[in-house]
């Protein structure tokens, strides 16, 4: 459970820092993303962890959603070591 919380941690330290497409402040500045929404699990035959990672937009009918995703599953990849 603490390496599941670690990798929570992690995850949210990587994310927060992504620039908002449409403000110049962060997605972590704006709430967007917050740990809080964040969960990790682990496969027990497999022992590959997933994230399940929750954004909150600025607005309701915010266009910019899905680039938002996007920029968070990017940046997770160039970032988090490779088979996790």
């Amino acid at each position: 459970m603490q390496e599941l919380t670690g990798w929570k941690e992690t995850i949210f330290d990587i994310v927060r820092s992504i620039k908002d497409p449409e403000k110049q402040a962060s997605l972590g500045d704006l709430v967007v993303v917050q740990e809080d929404l964040i969960s990790v699990s682990k496969d027990s035959a497999s022992d590959l962890l997933t994230a399940r990672i929750e954004i909150v937009p600025t607005v309701p009918h915010c266009s910019f959603a899905t680039l938002i995703g996007l920029c968070v599953v990017t940046k997770l990849n160039r970032e988090l070591p490779s088979g996790r």
